[in-house]
């Protein structure tokens, strides 16, 4: 192939050598550029999954209880039961209400039960003047009317956190499933093609994040340089690097600057010095 003076071409017909000459073939990834973080964010997912669990266990059946109360029983004030709590609004927005009430699940016999309740749920202000509500089909069954008229809300607070937290593990599962295929790229044959990518930052730690277009879409890529290495700039172009995309896959390794995240042979890193120069 002969291949035009790089010195006599504009900036944009170099890229265009470049990725058209730039050789595509199956080689062997030495580096993957990802470092293995993806082990620490499946346990961050595990954490997420107990801290559901932790959320469901201590929100879920007080609401179950207040509903089963307020929506298929009636209820009466219960004025014999004593009750003793207090509510305190945090960040002006989550008020959390903690409820002590003694009375006499049978109303026919004089054993008197103790039982603490909690509410939570996001407002700006709660009732002043909490009644103790006792269902008349269900003696047993009791709560207080803050829980009761913040049912509603109530919900509407658990359901949010609960996507919160759903939306939290999908992102963090999704992104270690991702770092996970990426690194077993590492010892693999594979068939790279060059993309151009503008490195926009890198920090002392060795992420560098860069961003290329594929197809007409343009995607984000994170790569853990190995210590002494440096992405292969364009020499013409500011920020602008080479990035070996991995075929029928998303992933980027940025291509170094001695050409060893994967297997190259002398003429193929003499070819690109030439197309580079």
């Amino acid at each position: 192939m002969t291949i035009p003076a790089p010195e006599t071409l504009s900036p944009a017909d170099k890229q265009q050598l470049l990725l058209k000459t730039f050789p595509v073939r199956a080689r062997k990834v030495n580096h993957s550029g990802v470092r293995g973080k993806y082990f620490w964010k499946a346990v961050s997912s595990l954490f997420g999954v107990a801290l559901a669990a932790f959320f469901i266990w201590f929100w879920l059946p007080d609401i179950v209880r207040d509903a089963r109360l307020a929506w298929f029983d009636s209820v009466v004030v219960e004025s014999e039961a004593d009750l003793t709590g207090s509510c305190k609004i945090s960040k002006m927005v989550f008020i959390s209400c903690d409820a002590k009430i003694s009375y006499r699940p049978d109303p026919a016999r004089e054993a008197v039960l103790t039982v603490e309740q909690h509410t939570s749920f996001f407002g700006f202000s709660h009732g002043t003047k909490v009644d103790v509500l006792r269902s008349t089909t269900h003696p047993e069954r009791i709560t207080t009317s803050i829980a009761t008229e913040h049912l509603g809300n109530r919900i509407i607070s658990f359901l949010l956190l609960a996507g919160l937290l759903v939306l939290f593990e999908y992102a963090v599962c999704s992104e270690a499933w991702k770092e996970f295929r990426h690194s077993r790229l590492q010892g693999r044959e594979v068939v790279l093609r060059p993309v151009l990518a503008r490195v926009y930052e890198c920090d002392e730690d060795r992420n560098v994040k860069f961003s290329a277009d594929i197809d007409g879409v343009e995607r984000h890529g994170v790569n853990v340089l190995r210590y002494g290495d440096a992405p292969l700039f364009l020499p013409w172009s500011q920020n602008v690097a080479i990035a070996l995309l991995a075929s029928g896959t998303r992933y980027m390794i940025l291509l170094d600057e001695e050409m060893t995240v994967a297997d190259f042979t002398d003429s193929e890193k003499a070819l690109l010095k030439t197309l580079l120069s």
